[in-house]
């Protein structure tokens, strides 16, 4: 897959011949042919073909939950519900990774002032929807463009663990890559507040910790 990727003809052949197993294919359904399809890897791709290489394994597509309807703005205030808080989230961070990635356009990377304002401006939806925890390995501040966080990432599960605990599942992608992430979210004086955050490759065996 590695080789596929990279477009390295002769290590591909070389594998081929060794008895590699082609067909073999990653926990989101990927394999060595189609991720050379991804990366128009032309020669890969018609090697592979003759030799009867698999295609990508089409994933599962779960049941998804409606999100609630939440309010958009930065005058958020309902936290009455796990989803709602979740939703708002998501939302105020595609705006933030939006927000950031036009302020240092305009100011230009190198400059430190928009690197704090938008490091301030992240805190601020931190400071709404999230525990008040140290978090001394978190975002500071790092965006994703397009953003991380989708407007049509789906919510596929939902688990009271208990009165004051839920655990909500989402689907989305990041690039091209299916994944899912798992948030864990508290109720704190009547409030529900994000707590952490983990994310796996959709049919992954385990879930790995994920800055929020």
């Amino acid at each position: 897959m590695a080789a596929a990727q990279r477009g390295s003809l002769p290590i591909v052949k070389a594998l081929v011949a060794a008895g590699a197993n082609v067909n073999a294919a990653t926990c989101d359904g990927r394999t060595a042919l189609s991720i050379a399809q991804e990366k128009k890897r032309g020669e890969i791709v018609t090697l592979l073909t003759e030799i009867g290489a698999a295609g990508a394994t089409p994933l599962p597509t779960p049941t998804t939950i409606p999100w609630p309807v939440v309010d958009e703005t930065a005058e958020f205030s309902d936290f009455s519900a796990p989803e709602k808080v979740l939703r708002g989230f998501i939302l105020a961070m595609n705006r933030w990774e939006t927000r950031a990635h036009e302020l240092r356009k305009a100011a230009g990377d190198a400059s430190a002032a928009a690197r704090q304002q938008a490091l301030d401006e992240m805190e601020q939806v931190f400071d709404i929807f999230c525990t008040p925890i140290p978090r001394p390995y978190g975002r500071l501040g790092t965006y994703s463009i397009p953003p991380g966080y989708q407007s049509a990432e789906s919510l596929i599960g939902i688990n009271l663990v208990n009165p004051r605990r839920a655990e909500l599942i989402t689907r989305g992608k990041f690039n091209t890559i299916e994944m899912e992430n798992l948030y864990v979210v508290l109720k704190k004086k009547g409030r529900w507040l994000i707590d952490s955050k983990k994310h796996r490759f959709v049919g992954g065996p385990t879930w790995d910790k994920a800055i929020l």
